[in-house]
């Protein structure tokens, strides 16, 4: 794992483009953090509302990704809170999924969603999920909340 995240880091500062950033930062939060499918969305400078920005792990785009509502639900549940949202089994509170179609496409089980913040301020929400019911321990949350917070970094620069 180690020698993946050198390797990571050799690209990461190689890379001038943000989407190559964001990509290869991605790639290696899905990575660590075992998810299956990993979500960006970003607070809109005009509308001061959340759109879809970039994703890994769907194969495609995510069928939500142009709906402007796709934001309603977890990810509005994620800004309102200011703090990580867990759920080990989405299908408890399928009646609230605003991506419930999506999220029955792809199988997720599981999803964890935190905001992403420079100085206070939520600049997006970081969006992970995973195929199984997902039981992560301390540790994990930690990694979690480091990674988010890179991940904030490199937003805070667009």
């Amino acid at each position: 794992m180690n020698a993946l995240f050198n390797r990571h880091a050799q690209l990461f500062f190689q890379s001038s483009k943000l989407e190559e950033k964001l990509d290869l930062t991605l790639e290696q939060i899905r990575i660590q953090t075992n998810a299956d499918a990993v979500n960006i969305f970003i607070i809109d400078k005009r509308t001061a509302l959340p759109i879809f920005y970039y994703g890994r792990g769907f194969g495609e785009l995510p069928p939500y990704a142009l709906q402007p509502d796709s934001w309603k639900g977890l990810v509005w549940r994620v800004i309102q809170k200011r703090d990580l949202v867990f759920l080990p089994n989405i299908w408890i509170e399928s009646s609230s999924l605003v991506r419930k179609t999506a999220f029955e496409q792809y199988r997720f089980i599981s999803y964890q969603g935190i905001p992403l913040t420079t100085n206070g301020k939520i600049l997006g929400v970081l969006e992970i999920f995973h195929c199984q019911e997902f039981l992560p321990d301390s540790s994990w949350f930690e990694l979690f909340r480091s990674l988010a917070d890179m991940l904030s970094k490199i937003l805070d620069t667009i």
